[in-house]
Parts: structure tokens; sequence; C-alpha cells
């Protein structure tokens, strides 16, 4: 009878183990989903801002090395106002 306790005390237990780890499972993968919209939404918020400075920058003719930016991204940046320009026009 004694053994026939203890297994049972180890099943419940071995329930309740599986339940809290898939529980936890759970709560990780919601984690990285909200961690993940939030990234989207910086570097949402971080490029506008780039576009914004780089707008306001042509916009006024002045130039471009107040972003502080490398050639590369520069001409990343004068692709995409273009693009933006033309797109909206």
């Amino acid at each position: 009878m004694k053994s026939q306790g203890f297994l049972l005390a180890y099943v419940v237990i071995g329930f309740a183990l599986i339940f809290l780890l898939f529980n936890f499972q759970a709560r990780v993968l919601k984690a990285r989903e909200d961690i993940n919209e939030i990234s989207k939404l910086y570097s949402k918020i971080v490029s506008n801002v780039i576009d914004e400075s780089f707008f306001i920058l042509r916009l006024f003719n002045l130039p471009t090395e107040f972003l502080n930016l490398s050639k590369i991204e520069h001409d990343i940046l004068s692709l995409t106002f273009i693009l933006n320009y033309t797109k909206n026009a």
C-alpha cells in the first residue's frame, strides 16, 4: 500500500512539473513575440527619425554629415529618399 501511495505521489508531482514546464515555455514564447514586436517598432521609429532628419537636411540643402553616417549609409538614405519622394509625387 505504501508503494502505491508513493507511486501516486510521483505521478501527481510528474504531471505538475510537466504542467509547469509547458506553462513556462508558453510564457517564454509570448515574451519572445513581445520582444520581436518591440524591436520592430523601435527600428521603425529609428528609421522614421533618420528619414525625417535626412528630409530636413535636404530641404535646407545642408550637408548630410550632420547625421554622422558612413558613405554606404549615406548612399542608402539618398536612394531611399529619392524613391520615397518619387513614390509620393
